[in-house]
């Protein structure tokens, strides 16, 4: 089986909790051994056959994760379940904090490379940046996990949120708001550009927008710097007037412009619907700030992720040979239904 056929089949029931798969081999076997040869759960056994196979398989397995910055909700949440699911199986479980210094994360990720970790999971601060990172991890038999951020180099496996298709639902629910009211004027609100969530949301605003028909009076990247989304909405509702609402990617970003359509004296009349789930941006729906915004469970998004490691690691399928994709179920979000999604804020 493929895959990425079965990362969709953990990914169809995202709240499963993570549990025991696979064995693996070493590096070295990996390169003598075809995937015929290679150990692999049997066909038939009884559960106590598997988790003694499973727990020899794993036993001391490295698994290094490096986001963009540890020192942050959403990575923090995804470091938890690595560490829980990881090492309840033996494996030795490593973090390490560029602290949003794509410099500092790309010398970490090298010096990991050259300690032969089994498994690097990676969250891309860029669509391109550490392409050569990943070929070389790979080369050197490395699994490489991309969670969060899509990247032009295919990893082993990316786990995360279907960006486009997130922020094509969102923009859909704004455009019935903008004929409701009457307006057709609407403006986006990006990140850097350059990074697959940009990218990839982005791209799904502007399909919504094009079918309905609405008019981008503006789309500027903040670099997901609320300050500067705030400073973008004031510019937009100045010489925008009636302005129907903005899409914005990442409800933390969102939040700068929550506070400019605020001070114009225009909450409730300019709409502002985001992507993506945090704390923050749950108690701004709640209270109004945020009309509404899509996401979903980091906790299932790591558990997803951590299952993939696991079964890259049983597949006897060396680093590069196979190139999953798993999307993660997203769910909307506004005042009507905030308070029965807690386990997503």
């Amino acid at each position: 089986m493929l895959l990425r056929k079965r990362i969709a089949a953990v990914l169809a029931a995202a709240a499963l909790p993570a549990y025991l798969a696979g064995c693996t081999v070493n590096s070295s076997q990996r390169d003598a051994e075809s995937p015929e040869d290679s150990p692999a759960i049997p066909a038939v056994a009884d559960f106590g056959e598997k988790r003694a196979l499973v727990s020899e398989m794993l036993e001391g397995k490295v698994v290094a994760y490096v986001p963009m910055i540890l020192d942050n909700p959403q990575p923090r949440a995804w470091g938890d379940v690595f560490r829980s699911v990881f090492e309840a199986n033996g494996m030795r479980y490593e973090e390490h904090d560029p602290g949003y210094d794509v410099a500092a994360q790309g010398r970490i990720i090298d010096s990991l490379i050259g300690d032969e970790v089994d498994v690097l999971i990676i969250q891309q601060p860029d669509a391109g940046i550490f392409g050569s990172q990943v070929e070389r991890a790979q080369a050197a038999g490395i699994y490489v996990v991309d969670i969060y951020n899509p990247a032009n180099r295919s990893p082993d496996a990316f786990v995360g949120p279907d960006f486009e298709n997130m922020a094509y639902t969102v923009a859909l629910r704004l455009a019935d708001s903008c004929e409701a009211a009457g307006s057709d004027k609407v403006a986006i609100v990006s990140g850097t550009g350059t990074d697959g969530m940009s990218i990839a949301t982005s791209a799904g605003f502007e399909r919504a927008f094009d079918e309905r028909g609405l008019d981008v009076v503006s789309h500027q990247n903040t670099d997901y710097l609320p300050v500067n989304a705030n400073n973008v909405a004031s510019t937009v509702l100045q010489q925008h007037s009636d302005l129907c609402g903005f899409a914005v990617i990442h409800d933390q970003t969102a939040l700068g412009v929550a506070e400019a359509v605020s001070v114009a004296g225009l909450e409730g009349d300019v709409g502002v619907y985001a992507t993506g789930v945090s704390a923050v941006g749950c108690e701004a729906i709640a209270q109004g700030r945020l009309t509404a915004t899509v996401g979903n469970s980091e906790t299932a998004l790591a558990t997803a992720a951590a299952w993939a490691v696991q079964d890259l690691l049983i597949s006897g399928e060396g680093p590069g040979s196979n190139r999953g994709v798993g999307y993660v179920p997203f769910t909307m979000l506004d005042q009507a239904n905030i308070a029965g999604h807690s386990d997503m804020c």
